[in-house]
């Protein structure tokens, strides 16, 4: 079933709050299972020292409907002490290969959000 842009978003606004409350909990869900699985990724490779690179993981929905995000993060202020380190073990240096815990947490969850994302969207579109 083929619809223009403006037949989807009359369909998203015939929807209304339920869509949206909907919307949020998959991202708001999804965000807390990217944070899971970057802790898991951060704890076995690279090999946990202090457990502050792991702490400071956040996998959140941003709360702006007009423009809905998750937002996954490493860094910032952990266990009292700035991991000001967290980019340099993500993307690597010119001596040290990158560990990417965090884009492996996106790749490992990606084909079960879009399924649950399209699973929504097909709801929404059945009157």
């Amino acid at each position: 079933m083929a619809i223009s842009f403006d037949q989807y978003q009359q369909i998203i606004k015939e929807s209304g709050p339920a869509f949206i409350k909907e919307l949020k909990k998959l991202l708001g869900t999804q965000g807390l299972l990217l944070e899971r699985q970057g802790k898991i990724n951060a704890t076995s490779y690279p090999k946990v020292r202090t457990g502050r690179l792991r702490s400071s993981i956040t996998g959140a929905y941003n709360g702006r409907i007009s423009n809905p995000e998750i937002v996954l993060r490493a860094g910032g202020y952990a266990g009292g002490a700035e991991v000001d380190y967290a980019g340099y073990v993500e993307y690597g240096t010119s001596r040290m290969s990158p560990r990417l815990y965090l884009n492996r947490s996106i790749e490992a969850n990606h084909p079960k959000f879009m399924k649950a994302l399209a699973s929504l969207l097909a709801r929404s579109f059945k009157r």
